[in-house]
């Protein structure tokens, strides 16, 4: 049941577009919104991020495989952002970790199907 989280959405928003956190705090942030339904009003701004985090080398793999999550999340509602979501995971996928393999030929598969 995520609704003792729904009060701390905006929270962990506003976590993830901070520099001065640990590493841990954000990674924990990300993960935790795999898990909930993101406000409309933050969809855009989580959407935003979450691509930044992926699409950046010098982000840590966990903040990347739990952003693919969300993007793949919130793919489902906006479906115009699919074709981009797989571009990008199939362009970094022969760098990355196994984390980020693991996880985006997942959701490589996912959007495949539908």
């Amino acid at each position: 049941d995520t609704t003792i989280i729904l009060p701390h959405i905006h929270n962990l928003v506003e976590i993830i577009y901070t520099t001065n956190k640990h590493d841990a705090v954000i990674r924990n942030s990300i993960r935790i919104l795999q898990f909930v339904e993101i406000p409309e009003y933050l969809q855009g701004k989580v959407m935003n991020k979450c691509f930044e985090f992926i699409e950046q080398p010098s982000y840590p793999a966990a903040f990347k495989a739990y952003s693919l999550t969300v993007l793949f999340n919130l793919s489902m509602i906006y479906t115009d952002i699919k074709p981009e979501l797989k571009t990008v995971i199939e362009v970094l996928l022969p760098t990355e970790t196994a984390a980020f393999k693991s996880r985006g030929n997942k959701i490589l598969k996912a959007l495949n199907k539908k």
